[in-house]
């Protein structure tokens, strides 16, 4: 009996220093016009706004970038490339160096092609995950002119819920004692 408490112990132990997720603000899907701002807490999009977070910004008709919001310049950025968005997880985006001024946008070359995935750490200290679903031509008819991400946004602060993984290291580690006490006393049940 002693050694079940010690074990269970042990396991509850194991299970709470695991990394847990971060809890979900909001998540959606937006258009981003050419030289607009996106501002990922209030899911807005703003021409001039200090609380916006990205900038998708047209060098010229042919070259754009998107970048930290112009009047903002906490919120950073990170190019994913083809990282799948919904394999992105929370641990992830807290554990990423957010250090990029800027991604190049398409045409040619682009960590912005349709499927790709970028990460944001927002002015406010929260975590994004984003896809580039689409581009649009925009009022003035060019390509690449407007921007389709989906996006979740993660409050950067771990939640008290481990990861189910703890709990499967857990059983995995709870097993093992089980296997290794059977093989050290071989006669014995309980």
């Amino acid at each position: 009996m002693k050694h079940k408490a010690i074990l269970a112990l042990l396991g509850l132990a194991l299970a709470w220093s695991m990394p847990s997720q971060a809890s979900l603000i909001n998540s959606g899907s937006a258009w981003i016009p050419g030289t607009f701002q996106f501002d990922f807490e209030s899911g807005t999009i703003s021409g001039v706004s200090p609380t916006a977070d990205i900038f998708w910004n047209q060098l010229t008709g042919t070259t754009r970038q998107l970048q930290p919001a112009f009047l903002n310049s906490t919120a950073a950025l990170l190019a994913l490339g083809n990282t799948p968005f919904a394999g992105i997880t929370e641990t992830d985006l807290l554990g990423y160096v957010y250090s990029t001024p800027f991604i190049e946008g398409p045409p040619g070359g682009s960590l912005l092609d349709v499927g790709n995935t970028f990460a944001v750490l927002t002015a406010e200290g929260h975590y994004a995950k984003v896809e580039v679903t689409d581009y649009g031509t925009g009022t003035v008819g060019r390509d690449f002119y407007d921007i389709h991400i989906a996006y979740a946004l993660f409050d950067g602060q771990p939640a008290s819920v481990p990861e189910p993984g703890s709990f499967a290291l857990l059983a995995l580690g709870l097993a093992a004692a089980t296997v290794a006490r059977q093989h050290i006393h071989p006669g014995r049940q309980r």
